[in-house]
């Protein structure tokens, strides 16, 4: 069994491919991040806040009715997931692990807060704290999530282009 197949998972970290995910027009990753890209980023998702925090919101909502697929659809496609132990999964892959990571919570419900405030002006950043509740041996258990999100906007449609989970407590 390797450590994907485990859980509890302590610690999950994803990064998404390239410095803070910017794609080119094929759906691939672009290493070409310039500071130019990165302001006019900065300045798109400031005056876009409320399609940000909708982004943000469908990811955990897909999750509330544990739905691989509603959270795919939220990330750039092309994107290779990077996990703190050095295993890299393409897109499709890691959509196809997250029932094994979340598929287990019965009654999973999920609150989550978008702290506008940090929308920082560096890279388009977006922290997000959430909280999972879910039934376990009839206890209920809430986790707290510190998750921090880069957003790029495609053909009308905000998608995660950089996901980074820092602190997540899964059930034993």
């Amino acid at each position: 069994m390797n450590k994907l197949q485990q859980a509890p998972v302590m610690g999950l970290m994803l990064s998404l491919l390239a410095f803070a995910g910017c794609s080119d027009g094929d759906g691939g990753m672009s290493r070409d991040f310039t500071l130019d890209a990165a302001k006019a980023r900065v300045a798109d998702l400031e005056q876009n806040t409320e399609g940000v925090e909708r982004t943000l919101a469908g990811y955990f909502s897909a999750f509330d009715k544990q739905d691989a697929d509603g959270v795919g659809g939220l990330f750039t496609p092309g994107a290779e997931i990077y996990f703190h132990d050095g295993q890299v999964l393409k897109r499709d892959e890691f959509i196809a692990i997250l029932p094994r990571i979340w598929g287990d919570w019965s009654n999973l419900s999920t609150t989550y807060h978008v702290r506008g405030e940090t929308l920082q002006r560096s890279y388009g950043w977006a922290k997000v704290i959430s909280e999972l509740s879910y039934h376990t041996g009839g206890e209920v258990r809430t986790v707290k999530l510190l998750t921090t999100f880069a957003v790029e906007k495609r053909q009308e449609r905000w998608l995660i282009s950089h996901l980074q989970i820092s602190e997540i407590e899964m059930p034993k």
